[in-house]
């Protein structure tokens, strides 16, 4: 059982540090940092979904670069893909830890506890992964790192909107310029004809149109 004084101690040696912190990365860092403290592991990894490449690759990794894995290999994978929390404090004998990562890296795994990150539409997002805790994980790890996974979780889904807004914002401003050049490109002025009055005015139903107008004169010079 984890001693609830250190618990005590960590969560408030990192709460102020997470209060003030307004870089986003930086806040995922911390988080990171206060769920390997919590169950007293050696290094904690955060990993998110890449739907694109069909991959997991790590937003934060203690003692490695970032590393890059297909979508449903290692435990990780398989965290994510059956989105349960998977403990194993024997990585010899599981079949499902991917020894690559540490020939790649030169660090040896013994214990993993491996919970999925999970988004506003329940769907995971990802993991956070801890590592290498003396005398192995517990259920009462998976319980305890349940406010790191929400806070992890949280902080991605702040993120993702964040930058989607910012996305949104430069579409707006491309589409304000695109319009003010179509705009420009329209008559700009009526030449005059005498005896007739006339006018021409075109105003798109959204930011841009595919309507254009002229003034050109006729053959007989009216």
């Amino acid at each position: 059982m984890v001693p609830k004084d250190r618990i005590s101690r960590v969560i408030f040696d990192y709460a102020a540090k997470i209060g003030a912190a307004q870089d986003l990365d930086a806040l995922l860092v911390l988080i990171a940092g206060l769920a390997r403290d919590l169950v007293g592991a050696d290094r904690c990894s955060i990993w998110l979904v890449d739907a694109k490449y069909s991959r997991l690759w790590t937003k934060v990794a203690h003692g490695v670069q970032e590393l890059r894995i297909p979508i449903g290999q290692g435990l990780v994978g398989a965290c994510v893909t059956r989105n349960e929390a998977i403990l194993v404090n024997d990585t010899l004998g599981d079949e499902r830890f991917l020894r690559s990562v540490d020939i790649e890296s030169g660090y040896v795994t013994k214990s993993v506890l491996t919970l999925p990150l999970h988004g506003i539409d329940g769907k995971p997002l990802g993991a956070l992964q801890v590592l290498n805790k003396p005398g192995g994980f517990s259920s009462e790890d998976v319980d305890l790192l349940g406010l790191c996974t929400t806070h992890s979780a949280s902080t991605l889904e702040t993120q993702r909107l964040r930058q989607e807004a910012e996305v949104a914002q430069l579409l707006l401003r491309e589409m304000e310029i695109a319009r003010d050049v179509q705009q420009h490109l329209l008559p700009q002025a009526q030449p005059p004809i005498p005896g007739m009055d006339y006018a021409g005015y075109c105003r798109s139903a959204e930011f841009l149109g595919g309507d254009y107008y002229d003034f050109l004169p006729r053959p007989d010079g009216v």
